[in-house]
């Protein structure tokens, strides 16, 4: 009976070695690839937060660049301001020189010019005029004529170039959008970025669209704690005009580079991101056109740039996606 149990077994165990053998070489090899697969998968999931990573760093640096180029023009505004303060009267000798020394085009890039917009009642209109024409501007008038209950006027652009020479006797609170971040600014008593405009400075040809900032400067002999104060007793505005795309130039720089090469970013003028309100366009700007494919990576960052909320648009480009191929 035991030798009999013995024989069974012994068959039972060749019987099965067999099977062992004949099927353990495909069970070795089911169980590399599973390694391998395991180990790839890993290596992918590490190269794409990799990646991941690189894009919302470039991301964050161009956010964190316009946030700082904004902040320096929100300086100068400052300054010129206080250039107002510390002074009985600011002739237009004395703002050429302190613009002058500020050497925008250097220390500031992408700004358009700074200037003064001075607030003109319409019973003192007439004497303003005159007194402008006879610093050398027989032409001047506030323009676009016709009566109204209160007139602006810009009478301080630097540079006084042949751009910036466009914008001279404009009346900023004829037009809606303007105005607003005008009357935001003088109640406030801070620096106000305005919504999309087209610059008077702008001709037909390399036309951008832009967008304005200012600052309030009141009769520094009168109260201005209350809003009310400061209606009655704003002297006018110092302001900053910008060009889009040479703003932009000026953060990023006129060889984008590797950056430009790896992802795209369009900037919205608002919280929304459609055509109707680009107000930066990184196609047209910088002349890189990426094939039309669905971005691996991107994101949508809202900032504020002085009481006024631009919405960036950041893609991926396949220069940076193709590295997702080339680690794995």
């Amino acid at each position: 009976m035991i030798f009999t149990v013995k024989i069974k077994i012994h068959s039972w165990a060749n019987k099965y070695s067999r099977y062992i053998q004949r099927f353990l070489p495909w069970l070795i090899l089911a169980i590399g690839l599973l390694i391998t697969y395991t180990l790839q998968n890993i290596a992918h999931q590490s190269n794409f937060k990799n990646v991941h990573e690189r894009f919302d760093f470039r991301a964050n640096e161009i956010v964190g660049n316009i946030k700082s180029r904004i902040e320096s023009y929100q300086a100068v505004l400052l300054g010129t301001k206080g250039l107002f303060l510390s002074s009985q009267y600011v002739g237009r000798s004395e703002f050429h020189q302190y613009i002058e020394q500020l050497n925008l085009a250097q220390n500031y890039p992408g700004i358009q010019g700074v200037g003064f917009s001075l607030m003109v009642k319409p019973e003192v209109l007439q004497a303003h005029i005159k007194t402008i024409r006879s610093e050398g501007f027989p032409a001047y008038v506030i323009r676009p004529e016709g009566n109204r209950s209160i007139y602006t006027s810009i009478i301080y652009l630097e540079p006084f170039d042949w751009r910036n020479q466009r914008a001279f006797g404009y009346e900023m609170f004829s037009e809606p959008v303007r105005r607003a971040a005008m009357q935001h600014a003088r109640d406030e008593n801070k620096t106000i970025s305005s919504g999309m405009v087209t610059l008077v400075q702008e001709t037909d040809k390399n036309k951008q669209r832009g967008f304005l900032m200012y600052l309030p400067v009141y009769d520094h002999t009168k109260p201005h704690d209350t809003q009310a104060e400061r209606r009655e007793n704003i002297l006018g505005w110092v302001y900053a005009p910008f060009r889009m795309h040479d703003l932009m130039r000026g953060i990023i720089g006129p060889h984008f580079g590797e950056k430009g090469s790896m992802i795209s970013f369009d900037i919205y003028d608002g919280d929304t991101a459609s055509s109707t309100n680009l107000i930066y366009d990184f196609k047209k700007h910088t002349g890189i056109h990426p094939p039309k494919h669905k971005a691996v990576f991107s994101t949508l960052k809202q900032i504020d740039i002085g009481g006024h909320s631009w919405t960036i648009a950041i893609q991926s480009l396949p220069n940076l996606e193709v590295r997702l191929i080339q680690k794995c």
